[in-house]
């Protein structure tokens, strides 16, 4: 039996990555299995003033998917990330955390 989820979630599997709060999709984006990608998310918290309430999704260094989530929508997360599902795997060849959001520039940076 699956884990039900609360709270704010990250889930990638083969065909598609989706942040969640409780059980809503806040963003999601769909790519083909079998491909190997560099997938990069950015979530700007209400407190910075440049871009306030974006999620930003970005594949392979190009933006994929932007959305300005809802105030009443809490990012604060205990970081959990959700790899594969119950029917399917995934190869994770790196992975990467960081306390505070990276720029655009930085994103970029990484990808080459």
């Amino acid at each position: 039996m699956p884990v039900i989820q609360v709270g704010n979630f990250l889930k990638i599997t083969p065909n598609e990555a989706a942040l969640y709060n409780g059980t809503s999709k806040i963003i999601s984006t769909n790519f083909a299995a079998g491909n190997k990608i560099k997938f990069q998310v950015i979530i700007y918290p209400s407190s910075n003033t440049t871009y306030t309430n974006l999620c930003v999704f970005m594949v392979n260094g190009v933006l994929d998917r932007a959305v300005y989530y809802s105030s009443s929508d809490r990012m604060n997360s205990d970081g959990t990330i959700i790899l594969g599902s119950t029917y399917n795997g995934l190869k994770v060849y790196s992975l990467r955390v960081y306390q505070s959001a990276l720029t655009f520039r930085n994103l970029l940076n990484n990808v080459l």
